[in-house]
């Protein structure tokens, strides 16, 4: 019997929106007692998971980071539909099946392909918004791969489950989410399942480093011509090695997605009612703080030298605006990227705009900062 298949819409996106010798040092910074350092400790202790997995993920593929598109995507303009017609069908990408035997999924097709739900337009859609580390259009700060690592392929390194807690925030609404709908022990929940009530859980709560995913050329220096398009730039979807990382101490890999500790409110007022591929509106209270939203910000991050710190957003800005005087101006991270001169919303965030991690000049090869500060 032929099993069904369910293809998430981009309108439900939007409305969601190794070895033991193997040491990762966690170097964490005690900021009080209670609460905040506890879930400091265990988002940690999930970086630490996602350290071993994609060291794992690493000695299986020859050295690479986790992707979903093909290095040669680049000769087929990043045309899904075109590649799976003249290539090969590629792989969709699966969330799980459901309780009720429905398989979830971002699903692909195209003339390689048969029996994949959808058509042109959606499969077009999926290859646009999801497959790449972000999107190549507006949408690029709420959507991409570097937010979906938590289906099958990468997840099969740290868990059978979708939601399984260790992907996401401690603290944070998705959290508690995400333990309700583990406690169904079903590999994935569903978009629509009474205990999210009415909320989508699709994202996981650390985002990876998009720059560090794309080609080495795409995420250039201003003075060496700025910001390239992947889609014109031989290359330019092929994922670098890991040991393409010039800097890997000072080189994040993953961090919290959200403020928490220590931020203006529970919620970000500028996200009322507005897109960000998590927050079903109606369903939640609200949208927290993203971790480059305000100079205070703490976050745990995990770097390419496989440690953990707590990193303060105020020290990237910082270290970001010493380093354009000393290289004519260049940046540490790209202002001319598809998220704009703002960066990663930071048009919405409470302090001068800064987007390390996300866009670092230079990508795997760049630095996010110049020194690692006490967090």
């Amino acid at each position: 019997m032929e099993q069904r298949r369910r293809g998430l819409t981009l309108l439900e996106t939007a409305t969601a929106t190794g070895t033991a010798t193997v040491c990762f040092a966690i170097l964490m910074v005690t900021m009080g007692t209670g609460l905040g350092d506890r879930t400091r400790m265990r988002s940690a202790a999930n970086l630490f998971v996602m350290a071993q997995a994609h060291d794992a993920y690493a000695m299986d593929w020859m050295g690479r980071q986790w992707t979903i598109v093909p290095d040669e995507f680049d000769e087929y303009d990043g045309d899904v539909v075109r590649y799976n017609n003249e290539v090969r069908c590629l792989d969709s990408i699966i969330l799980g099946n459901d309780a009720g035997g429905l398989l979830w999924g971002y699903w692909v097709g195209g003339g390689t392909c048969s029996g994949i739900p959808g058509d042109t337009g959606y499969w077009n859609g999926i290859g646009t918004s999801i497959f790449p580390p972000y999107a190549l259009y507006n949408m690029a700060e709420s959507l991409g791969s570097r937010l979906i690592y938590n289906a099958r392929g990468f997840r099969d390194y740290v868990s059978d489950n979708t939601e399984d807690p260790a992907f996401f925030q401690p603290g944070t609404l998705d959290a508690r989410l995400a333990k309700a709908a583990f406690d169904e022990d079903v590999e994935f929940i569903g978009p629509y399942h009474p205990r999210l009530r009415g909320s989508t859980l699709l994202q996981p709560g650390y985002s990876l480093s998009a720059s560090a995913m794309w080609g080495i050329d795409i995420h250039r220096a201003a003075s060496a011509g700025g910001w390239q398009d992947p889609r014109d730039t031989t290359g330019g979807y092929a994922s670098p090695s890991v040991d393409q990382c010039l800097h890997p101490d000072l080189k994040t890999r993953m961090i919290e997605r959200w403020w928490i500790d220590g931020a203006p409110g529970r919620f970000n007022p500028a996200f009322g009612g507005g897109f960000d591929g998590q927050v079903n509106t109606g369903s939640r209270p609200g949208r927290h703080w993203m971790f480059n939203q305000g100079h205070e910000a703490r976050s745990q991050a995990l770097f390419f030298d496989g440690s953990i710190a707590t990193v303060r957003t105020g020290d990237a800005y910082e270290d970001d605006l010493q380093y354009q005087k000393t290289s004519g101006g260049d940046g540490l991270w790209s202002r001319d990227t598809p998220m704009g001169v703002d960066g990663q919303y930071g048009d919405q965030g409470l302090d001068d705009d800064t987007s390390f991690h996300v866009l670092t000049t230079d990508g795997i090869r760049g630095r996010d900062f110049l020194r690692r500060g006490d967090g």
